[in-house]
């Protein structure tokens, strides 16, 4: 059984609410690699669409589209980092 070449060993993936904050942390990311004297790993941004139910939609999303491509090589997930708002769960309804 010939294995894959790996061609991007290590991928970072951000998982954010909505889409305004993923054109935030495209936009960082993409700074901070013009800056960086050194080079970035590859990444992706998850939108989630929302916060509701925000852990199982990741999770979904992990499961069934980030898992099945680096189990074929392509890349292993180095890093998972979650966002979102906080300030949501303070306003309470009166």
């Amino acid at each position: 059984m010939v294995k894959k070449k790996v061609t991007n060993p290590s991928h970072v993936l951000i998982f954010v609410e909505g889409d305004t904050d993923e054109v935030f942390f495209k936009a960082l990311v993409d700074y901070y690699a013009s800056v960086s004297s050194n080079k970035l790993l590859p990444y992706d941004v998850g939108n989630l669409k929302g916060v509701t139910r925000y852990s199982s939609k990741l999770l979904a999303k992990l499961k069934n589209e980030y898992l099945p491509t680096a189990q074929t090589g392509s890349y292993k997930i180095k890093t998972v980092c979650c966002s979102y708002d906080t300030d949501v769960f303070e306003v309470k309804q009166p």
